[in-house]
C-alpha cells in the first residue's frame, strides 16, 4: 500500500469515544484523517491493512441500539471513506478485540461475547467475513454451515490496547 504508516486508536470526543484513524507519511507527517463517529461510546482494538491498500478496523460499540457494548467491524478505503462495518451482539457485552485480512481477502475477527456463552460468563467469539463485509460460514459441510463460532474459554481478561502498523513496502 505504499510507504507510511497507518495508526489507530479511540478518541474521546464530545462526552464518548469514536474510532480514529491516522495515515502518516514516512517522515511522520499527516496524510490524512478519519474519525469514526457514531453516537454512543465506541472503543477501537484493532487495526490491520487490506490487500487493496485499505483497512479494517475492529472493536466494540453502543452506538447502535445497544445497551451493552456490541462487536463492531469496518473497512475503509485507501483514502479513508467507509466501505462497509457491521455489528454483532446480543443482550450482554460483545466485542471484537483482533482482526487480521487473511489471503484471498476474507477477513477474520476474534473477541468475546456474553451473549452467546456456552459454559461461563463469557466465551471466545471468531466471526469470518468475505471481502465485501458479508458474512461468511467458517467452515461448510452436508450438517452444518457456521458464520460465527463460540469457543468456551476460562480467562477472557483482555486489556485494550492500540494497533500500529507499518506500511512500508
Amino acid at each position: 500500500p505504499g510507504d507510511g504508516y497507518a495508526v489507530a486508536g479511540t478518541h474521546a470526543a464530545a462526552g464518548s469515544n469514536d474510532f480514529i484513524l491516522l495515515r502518516l507519511n514516512a517522515d511522520g507527517s499527516l496524510r490524512w484523517q478519519k474519525q469514526i463517529a457514531a453516537p454512543g461510546d465506541d472503543i477501537m482494538e484493532s487495526l490491520a491493512t487490506t490487500s487493496d491498500g485499505g483497512f479494517v478496523l475492529a472493536g466494540q460499540t453502543q452506538s447502535f441500539g445497544s445497551v451493552t457494548y456490541d462487536g463492531w467491524i469496518l473497512k475503509v478505503d485507501s483514502g479513508g471513506s467507509l466501505a462497509w462495518q457491521k455489528t454483532f451482539g446480543g443482550s450482554s457485552g460483545d466485542g471484537l478485540k483482533s482482526v487480521i485480512e487473511a489471503p484471498g481477502g476474507s477477513v477474520y475477527a476474534t473477541g468475546y461475547t456474553g451473549s452467546y456463552n456456552g459454559l461461563g460468563n463469557w466465551d471466545a467469539w471468531v466471526l469470518a467475513f468475505g471481502a465485501d463485509g458479508l458474512l461468511s460460514p467458517l467452515f461448510n459441510n452436508s450438517t452444518a454451515a457456521i458464520a460465527a463460532l463460540t469457543v468456551t474459554a476460562s480467562d477472557t481478561s483482555i486489556s485494550p490496547a492500540v494497533s500500529a502498523l507499518s506500511l512500508a513496502d
